[in-house]
């Protein structure tokens, strides 16, 4: 049996929070990321969320890979990622912003710059080793809980917004100088295509793995979408496919009380066998030994 800890953070969950100090049901914000219950159980984002650490240690695992965010850094954290053993240092002081993926699209249009810092990055933290560039981004935070104490109502969703856009492209000059992208910008006509491939892959709660699935939902050919996934990206589709599969499988095996047979099921692999084959040739190992190895590599308390 599935394990009854893993609760979903959406919008809908964030507008019961008291303790958000903005919210408008496309963008939350909270000055104090104490004050939110993250530190218990497994949370499954359904949102964009940006973290920034101000002082102190956060640690956390995000689809079972380690990050600890430390003074000065910033995580940049996609939507259907798996966080789990979300542990804080007693000094630690942060904020957390949330947005949208109709905020994104519609305030990052002219680059795909935001789409590649959570997509291509291998590392999602971002260290600011200027003190300006902290202040700069704790100056918007203030003033979206300026925004949330003033009695203004005339424009006051479209000043918020223009506030997170502004914030957006400081994130983003900050991805372009600390995390260089693998290949040039492609073509905009092919730049789209990759990110609604990579859009449908990542939304499937269960993901075909076959190139001609994704390429028939696109209406292309199978042979052009590699070539655009390579082009975009320096990966393959059938590479990306792979990738989301496997996070997949590994977080069902470490936070779920599934059986083998019954992660096979739900991944919609034929059989147990084609599964365990599946997992020795991508993961080097069976299933069982690989959980085994999962649910031993615990993190350290900070």
């Amino acid at each position: 049996m599935e394990k009854e800890n893993i609760s979903s953070i959406d919008f809908d969950k964030i507008q019961n929070l008291q303790e958000v100090d903005y919210m408008d049901g496309d963008v939350a914000f909270h000055m104090d990321l104490r004050d939110l219950p993250v530190e218990n159980g497994t949370l499954r984002m359904n949102l964009y969320a940006v973290v920034a650490c101000i002082e102190g240690k956060l640690q956390l695992e995000i689809d079972t890979v380690t990050y600890t965010l430390t003074s000065k850094s910033v995580l940049l954290c996609r939507p259907n990622v798996l966080i789990t053993n979300c542990m804080m240092s007693p000094d630690f002081k942060g904020a957390v912003l949330c947005v949208s993926q109709r905020v994104i699209s519609e305030n990052i249009t002219q680059s795909d710059l935001w789409e590649r810092a959570f997509l291509l990055s291998e590392n999602p933290i971002i260290h600011l080793d200027d003190e300006e560039k902290m202040q700069t981004l704790a100056l918007y935070g203030e003033l979206l809980w300026l925004k949330k104490q003033s009695s203004q109502k005339i424009y006051r969703k479209e000043i918020v917004g223009a506030i997170i856009k502004a914030m957006m492209y400081e994130l983003l000059a900050n991805v372009e100088t600390c995390t260089p992208l693998p290949v040039q910008m492609a073509a905009k006509q092919s730049d789209a295509l990759f990110r609604r491939f990579i859009t449908l892959l990542s939304g499937l709660e269960v993901k075909s793995r076959t190139v001609s699935w994704y390429a028939d939902k696109l209406c292309i050919t199978p042979k052009h979408l590699s070539a655009v996934c390579k082009q975009v990206s320096g990966k393959t589709a059938m590479e990306w496919i792979y990738e989301y599969v496997l996070v997949d499988i590994r977080n069902y095996l470490k936070n779920s009380d599934k059986s083998i047979k019954e992660i096979a099921d739900k991944l919609n692999f034929p059989n147990i066998s084609f599964f365990g084959k599946y997992c020795r040739k991508h993961l080097g190992v069976s299933p069982t030994t690989y959980r085994r190895r999962l649910r031993q590599d615990l993190p350290k308390p900070l």
